[in-house]
């Protein structure tokens, strides 16, 4: 049987990182994504940058008073992400500050292609959402940031006690084990490999027709999914002898409402999820199950980018 292979294995996992960038919008899961953009630029050693994107229309610089309240508010915005950060966060390196102007989520992809950091980290709801689920900006930076993007929800456990990556074992969600391993380490979490089984056709969607033989999984495939986490069990193990890890094998049911249920039943404070996988997860990320499992998953989401994800408008 194939073994799996990691994308790249590192002899020093703990290598540092060049930059994180941390949005903040005054929202109470804002804050909470500051303060975890924080203990992860101390931990991985690199620079910490802090945005504030004020929302204006395009033509806002063609009209002599808007500029002036703009500079004005620029000025006093970023008094008060100083403020914050001296009251929030406890982080001895070097922070950069910066306020933009224009479409929040291009003013925050374009500072990801100009500063190229290692990570994007949101709160999961703006200050315009009024349920549970993910802002619309979170959700846009999610599916087409150039970055892997952090959402962080208001109140989340810190540091995480349980951290879940789900596996389609594309090269995308094997890189996801390498960070959610790096992080599960960190934060002396266990870590959780999970697979979910969807087939390819439903036997709801033909009653009238018994499609249980082609829709149920067969022993064969049931034995080669559970090798392929072994697999990926074993690799991370060697390179985290003391990391607990467990692994899972869910045979039916719809990957989003499968994964929000395993992750409300286990407590788990992160999940890490592979953008543009195959089969299940690229439905998962990239349409309606995306939209369902990024809008209304319960605990912080990571979504990792594949290496040649290009940014998109």
């Amino acid at each position: 049987m194939t073994s799996i292979s990691l994308a790249s294995t590192k002899t020093n996992p703990m290598e540092p990182w060049q930059a994180i960038v941390v949005g903040v919008d005054f929202s109470d899961s804002s804050i909470a994504a500051l303060r975890e953009a924080a203990r992860l630029a101390h931990w991985r050693k690199c620079q910490l940058h802090v945005a504030h994107v004020i929302s204006v229309e395009k033509d806002y610089h063609h009209h002599s008073k808007s500029t002036t309240a703009i500079s004005l508010l620029r000025d006093k915005v970023g008094e008060k992400l100083k403020s914050i950060c001296l009251d929030e966060i406890e982080y001895f390196g070097k922070v950069e500050f910066h306020i933009l102007v224009g479409h929040p989520f291009r003013e925050l992809c374009q500072l990801g292609e100009d500063i190229e950091p290692n990570l994007l980290v949101l709160g999961s709801r703006g200050t315009t959402t009024k349920t549970h689920r993910t802002g619309m900006i979170a959700s846009k930076c999610v599916r087409k940031a150039p970055v892997p993007v952090l959402l962080v929800r208001k109140g989340h456990e810190n540091p995480y006690r349980e951290v879940l990556v789900a596996l389609d074992f594309s090269d995308t969600s094997l890189k996801g084990i390498e960070i959610a391993a790096e992080i599960a380490f960190e934060n002396q979490s266990r870590l959780h490999l999970i697979h979910v089984y969807e087939p390819l056709l439903k036997s709801t969607d033909y009653a009238f027709f018994n499609l249980v033989a082609c829709t149920e999984i067969t022993d064969l495939e049931r034995q080669k999914f559970k090798q392929k986490l072994q697999d990926c069990q074993s690799q991370i193990q060697s390179e985290y002898k003391d990391l607990g890890i467990s692994t899972h094998l869910i045979e039916t049911g719809h990957i989003a409402d499968e994964l929000s249920s395993f992750i409300l039943e286990n407590q788990i404070g992160l999940a890490v999820l592979g953008t543009r996988g195959r089969s299940g997860l690229r439905s998962l990320l990239m349409g309606t199950t995306a939209e369902q499992l990024i809008r209304d998953c319960p605990c912080s989401v990571l979504a990792v980018k594949p290496d040649d994800f290009k940014y998109q408008l």
